[in-house]
């Protein structure tokens, strides 16, 4: 296994090498529907389908940091309850299939994930709020890296 260099697994590097894209909150609330207007539900396999009018919902789905049921999440700092993107994924015949995107109440990114079918496909990252990396997940290499604050590695194992 070669060694991992966590600098070239920042998110700016990454969107440097266009290995990520990350929409715009404009394009997104343009484009997508909100969460709000769509049903979450479990299928026979145990993946989660979203619905919309009863119809298994194709398309990008959006929650910002402003949701009525926020208050049901103590987490959550309420100064940021702003419209801030908390999360953005792209849906196919209600399943998950493309990326996934989330996002710090700052508006920082936080995971990157693509989805086929349902379930996690490729690379995945997540950073911490200053985009270093966190954790990298290589699905096809069957390979999970956690990473501390200044990019050591802490723990490294099979996805």
């Amino acid at each position: 296994m070669n060694p991992i260099d966590p600098n070239k697994l920042s998110l700016d590097c990454l969107l440097e090498k266009k290995a990520a894209t990350i929409l715009s909150r404009d394009y997104v609330i343009e484009h997508g529907v909100f969460w709000d207007d769509a049903e979450l539900n479990w299928d026979k396999c145990g993946y989660y389908t979203v619905d919309r009018d009863g119809v298994r919902f194709s398309g990008l789905a959006y929650e910002v940091y402003d949701h009525k049921d926020m208050k049901y999440y103590p987490f959550f700092n309420t100064d940021f309850q702003d419209g801030t993107l908390m999360d953005y994924a792209y849906y196919d015949n209600g399943l998950q299939d493309g990326v996934e995107v989330g996002f710090y109440p700052s508006g920082a990114v936080q995971s990157y994930c693509v989805y086929e079918k349902g379930k996690p496909a490729g690379k995945s990252y997540e950073w911490y709020e200053n985009g270093r990396i966190k954790k990298y997940i290589d699905c096809d290499q069957n390979q999970r890296i956690l990473f501390d604050k200044q990019g050591n590695i802490t723990k490294q194992g099979k996805a």
